[in-house]
């Protein structure tokens, strides 16, 4: 008879810990947001009250924000656009230059994104008179222009933020095919 009171007491017990658990856990849902449910939307404007926000003076747009990364003064070589937020691996770094030739391989490293990478070369070479040739994107992206006399390969490697984030490659050779 012990044996089933202490059985029942403790199929009791099991059972109020379950349901202040669950209540628990329930309660704690209200605060996250449920994408199914309807939001309400912003007041409505009254007649007669002023705007939210004042308009724009006739003429005047404002400025579109810049898309992308920015260009960084400090390129190596003039006519290679070099993004702003990098920074020279010197230890893997050649460049060679004269007055008539000039050859390099330029790695840096940087935080940003793999494709804000591209897009910025994508948008910026083609303003030094860079024309895309290819491009290649696997696990390495690979962008190749061309101008009269030179190459240029982007190269863009996504080495892990435990890495140090992404390497940017960048080689300039003279192109012989002219």
């Amino acid at each position: 008879m012990m044996r089933r009171n202490y059985a029942v007491c403790m199929a009791t017990g099991r059972l109020i810990c379950l349901a202040l658990a669950a209540g628990f856990l329930f309660s704690s849902c209200q605060s996250v947001n449920n994408p199914f449910v309807r939001q309400s939307g912003p007041p409505a404007q009254l007649e007669g009250a002023p705007p939210a926000e004042p308009a724009p003076p006739q003429g005047v747009e404002p400025a579109p924000p810049q898309q992308g990364l920015a260009l960084s003064a400090q390129q190596r070589f003039p006519d290679v656009p070099l993004p702003t937020g990098v920074k020279a691996d010197m230890e893997r770094t050649f460049v060679y230059e004269d007055k008539s030739f000039q050859v390099g391989r330029m790695v840096y490293m940087t935080k940003s994104k793999p494709n804000e990478l591209a897009n910025f070369y994508i948008r910026e070479c083609p303003a030094a008179d860079w024309q895309l040739t290819n491009t290649i994107e696997a696990s390495v992206i690979e962008l190749s222009f061309r101008k009269p006399g030179k190459k240029l390969k982007v190269e863009i490697r996504d080495l892990g933020m435990a890495a140090g984030g992404r390497q940017l490659i960048l080689t300039m050779t003279p192109d012989g095919t002219q």
